[in-house]
């Protein structure tokens, strides 16, 4: 059985203005500029990996090389960091309904990294229909790891779980059947 993640890049959602768009570009552009980088900010909803997102484009237009690669960060790890400021920050003391998910993407990296992350989920899976009972998926972020549990788990027969500590968290890919405590 071959299962496809579902990653609509182009999936633009037409959800009105949705307060966490304004609210998303805007403290991303401040906290850019907070660090020297005058950058411009491309905010809008998708739909990506099962859930709707307020997306926060840093326009790369004045930005070299170099800061781009700083943006980013070793294995994604500045990026990432920026996108969980943003959820943290920007959902603190908001109403229910205005709060949001938000994906900060630099130069298409997400959608890359999304390319990487399907590939290592395929080859989990084919771990397991090769006859293991479970298989390990090391390297992931937090949000990496929400990402792939919230697909995998669409397959009826799978299941998924986080094991051990940070920072060597991993995600376990399993039949339903051998499910084993999270820890």
């Amino acid at each position: 059985m071959k299962t496809h993640m579902v990653y609509a890049s182009s999936g633009v959602l037409h959800m009105g203005n949705h307060p966490s768009v304004d609210r998303g570009k805007q403290w991303l552009e401040q906290v850019l500029a907070l660090s020297g980088l005058d950058v411009a900010v491309v905010a809008e909803i998708r739909e990506s990996l099962c859930e709707h997102s307020c997306w926060l484009e840093i326009d790369p237009t004045n930005l070299n090389e170099a800061q781009q690669s700083a943006l980013i960060g070793e294995n994604g790890h500045v990026i990432d960091a920026l996108q969980y400021l943003a959820n943290v920050t920007l959902n603190l003391d908001v109403p229910e309904a205005d709060k949001g998910a938000y994906t900060v993407d630099l130069s298409g990296y997400r959608e890359a990294r999304h390319q990487v992350l399907e590939t290592l989920a395929e080859a989990a899976i084919a771990k397991l229909n090769a006859g293991n009972q479970e298989a390990e998926i090391p390297g992931l972020s937090a949000a990496e790891r929400r990402q792939l549990h919230h697909w995998i788990e669409q397959n009826e027969e799978l299941s998924t779980f986080s094991r051990g500590q940070e920072p060597e968290r991993h995600l376990v890919v399993c039949r339903k059947a051998a499910v084993a405590p999270t820890e």
